[in-house]
């Protein structure tokens, strides 16, 4: 996207509809495939000479794994994008190197989209809010059925205690 006629008239404010190229997202080392494409609209206001800011909010559909069980599921990420830019920073450059997906006066909608989605990306995907995950013995699910092990884990801050027992109760 040419930013040129945004930076160059005041007053301008324009809905231009921006179509994410990618078919896929790379977040925390996975990928994460398009469940389908995704577009939006983008408003470019130019409040005054040499700036422009470009916002706009949509959600984007991706295939994940649950983190608990590992089954599939499709994840809505908003995508919330709010920019400023200046005719300086991209004439002279961003001094905070903020600006990365500016060349020259080109946008790179692409990386401005798989930034608002970094940043809104959920910390734990699962498939339900109650997911049981799958058994540390087996590998089962534990969300279709109980696989019957023996999944205890005693406590190591008790271990002396457990010692006390068994020596009292072999005397």
């Amino acid at each position: 996207m040419n930013l040129t006629k945004y930076l160059e008239t005041e007053g301008k404010q324009e809905t231009v509809h921006i179509s994410y190229g990618g078919e896929q997202i790379l977040h925390g080392g996975h990928s994460y495939a398009l469940a389908e494409p995704f577009s939006m609209d983008l408003k470019v206001d130019h409040d005054e000479k040499g700036t422009c800011f470009i916002s706009g909010e949509g959600g984007m559909e991706l295939h994940a794994e649950c983190d608990r069980c590992l089954d599939p599921v499709e994840i809505r990420v908003p995508v919330r994008i709010g920019e400023r830019f200046t005719q300086e920073e991209i004439t002279e450059g961003d001094p905070d190197g903020g600006h990365y997906y500016l060349d020259g006066y080109e946008l790179d909608t692409d990386l401005l989209i798989e930034d608002a989605v970094r940043v809104e990306f959920p910390v734990k995907i699962l498939c339900k809010e109650d997911c049981r995950g799958i058994c540390m013995i087996c590998g089962h699910n534990l969300n279709e059925s109980d696989c019957g092990c023996d999944r205890y884990v005693p406590d190591p801050r008790m271990a002396a205690i457990g010692d006390m027992f068994a020596a009292a109760k072999s005397k």
